[in-house]
């Protein structure tokens, strides 16, 4: 796919996707993929703006980088190359939180009892709290997204207002 990497401006580091490349690289990213329809574009979409609002040279306080905030230990589970040289790469880190969202989605089908009947909007909010607290929160709290951290909380407020529901 022909996203172009960002440039580096010589005093700050943003670097905004216009829109025809969002749709170009969503387009590819989640045909590559294969997320379920509930992990969709506006998903993914209103999880990338909540992230980064689209800046793929954004890093977060906690040490989270570009579009969808990857820390390094998420990516070496995904993909093999440098964390350092390729996660500013729009492309690449989509793929890999894709991958990763993907493998959420899985864990959850399988080891927690009638998530697979539970309304989409209820998948996306404790697929949306794993991301952004981790599996370890979640499961220590019981999926009581309630009793997560505020910023945890908050993520998934967030995305749910961008969604509209």
């Amino acid at each position: 796919i022909e996203i172009p990497m960002p440039r580096e401006p010589p005093s700050i580091k943003t670097q905004y996707l216009t829109l025809k490349e969002r749709r170009k690289l969503l387009n590819y990213a989640l045909k590559e993929v294969g997320l379920p329809s509930y992990l969709g574009r506006d998903y993914v979409n209103a999880t990338i703006k909540t992230e980064s609002r689209w800046n793929a040279y954004a890093v977060s306080e906690a040490g989270a980088k570009g579009l969808m905030q990857i820390m390094p230990e998420t990516w070496s589970a995904y993909d093999s190359t440098n964390y350092e040289e390729n996660v500013f790469n729009p492309e690449k880190n989509i793929l890999v939180s894709l991958k990763h969202l993907k493998k959420i989605d899985e864990y959850l089908q399988e080891n927690c009892s009638g998530y697979s009947s539970l309304p989409n909007r209820e998948k996306q909010d404790k697929i949306s709290a794993i991301y952004n607290g981790g599996i370890k929160k979640f499961l220590d709290k019981k999926g009581n997204i309630s009793q997560m951290s505020p910023e945890t909380k908050n993520h998934v407020k967030k995305i749910r207002r961008i969604l509209g529901n």
